[in-house]
C-alpha cells in the first residue's frame, strides 16, 4: 500500500512544468463542461461539438462532479488489467495491473511512459482472488479521498485527492472483480437483468425475441434499447440480494439465487470506493468490444478478406 501511494505521490511532486500543464487537461475540460452542461437533471443538451468528446462529458463523470465537486489538484484514474501469456510454448499466465492517468489528454493518456504499472500477479494460473492484489490499491484511494497537501517541483503547495472512477477488463477478469458469474449465469449481464432461455441441451441462449410469461397471454417481446434500459440493474437491489444469500443456510439455495442473479454472495471490495458507481464505472472497453472480438470476423466475412 505504501509503495503504491509513494509511486503516485512521487509522480505528482516531481512533475515538471510541461507535465503539470498536461495534467491540467481534466480541470480545464471540467470547467468547460460545467459552463455547457449545468445540471444533468434539467435535461439540458450537450453542445454538439462536445458530444462524446471525452469521459468528462459523460453522465458518470458529471454526476460524480456534482457529488465531490472536482478541484484543480484532483487526479482521476482508470484501472485496467487482463491476463497475459508470457511464453508461446506454455500456458503460464500473469495479470499486469495498471493505472491510466485520466488527467492527461487522450493523446498522452495511453502512451507507455504515462502508464502506471502498480502490480502483476505471480502466475502460473490466473489469480483465484484478484482482490488480494487490489486491496492495497483500494486502501490507498480511500486514504486519498480526502485532500493531502503536496509540494510541487517549484515549492508551491497543492491539495491533492485521488479518485478511481473507471475499471476496464475482459469478461472473465471483470467477473473476478465484481464477483459475477459471467457467462455461467441465467442473467450474465452486469448492466441489466435480462434473463436467458434454457434449451433442451441445458445451454442458455439470449435470443432477440422471448416469451413474457408474466402476462396471462404469452406475447413476444423484441428487445429494444428502451426495454433494456427499463431492466438495468440497480446496485441497491444487488446488495439486498447478496444479504439475502448470506442469510440462507442451504448452499443449494444460495447457488440457485446466484445463477439467477449472476452474482456470488460476497459483495466486491472494490465498491468500497465511493467514486465507483455500479455498474456505470465498469464499462466494456473498446478493445474487447471491437478490436479483438466478433466484429473483426464479421468484417472478414463481409469483405472476403
Amino acid at each position: 500500500e505504501d509503495g503504491i501511494r509513494d509511486l503516485i505521490v512521487t509522480g505528482v511532486q516531481t512533475c515538471a512544468l510541461p507535465i503539470w500543464r498536461l495534467l491540467q487537461y481534466r480541470h480545464k475540460e471540467t470547467t468547460r463542461m460545467r459552463s455547457i452542461y449545468q445540471d444533468i437533471n434539467t435535461g439540458s443538451r450537450v453542445a454538439e461539438e462536445t458530444w462524446m468528446a471525452d469521459y468528462i462529458f459523460g453522465r458518470l463523470y458529471i454526476e460524480l462532479d456534482q457529488e465531490v465537486r472536482f478541484r484543480e489538484g484532483d487526479i482521476c484514474f482508470q484501472l485496467s488489467f487482463d491476463g497475459y501469456q508470457l511464453f508461446k510454448s506454455s500456458s503460464y499466465d500473469v495479470w499486469p495491473l495498471i493505472l491510466l492517468n485520466l488527467n492527461l489528454p487522450p493523446s498522452e493518456r495511453f502512451k507507455i511512459d504515462n502508464i502506471i504499472p502498480f502490480g502483476v500477479t505471480s502466475g502460473p494460473e490466473p489469480p483465484t482472488s484478484i482482490e488480494s492484489f487490489l486491496e492495497p490499491l483500494i486502501a490507498c484511494f480511500e486514504k486519498f479521498s480526502s485532500a493531502k497537501r503536496l509540494r510541487l517541483w517549484n515549492g508551491e503547495g497543492i491539495d491533492v485527492r485521488l479518485f478511481l472512477i473507471m475499471v476496464t477488463a475482459d469478461t472473465p477478469a471483470m467477473s473476478k472483480v465484481l464477483h459475477a458469474r459471467g457467462h455461467n449465469a441465467i442473467s450474465p449481464c452486469r448492466f441489466c437483468n435480462i434473463s436467458g432461455v434454457r434449451s433442451n441441451n441445458n445451454h442458455i441462449y439470449y435470443p432477440s425475441a422471448v416469451f413474457d410469461q408474466e402476462q396471462l397471454a404469452k406475447r413476444t417481446i423484441f428487445w429494444s434499447p428502451e426495454e433494456i434500459h427499463k431492466k438495468r440493474r440497480k446496485v441497491e437491489d444487488l446488495f439486498l440480494t447478496l444479504k439475502r444469500m448470506e442469510r440462507l443456510d442451504s448452499k443449494s439455495e444460495q447457488e440457485k439465487i446466484s445463477k439467477e442473479t449472476g452474482f456470488h454472495r460476497r459483495p466486491p471490495i472494490i465498491l468500497r470506493l465511493k467514486s465507483l458507481k455500479a455498474f456505470e464505472s465498469f464499462p466494456i472497453d473498446l478493445m474487447h468490444l471491437l478490436y479483438i472480438n466478433i466484429p473483426r470476423y464479421m468484417w472478414k466475412l463481409w469483405t472476403g478478406a
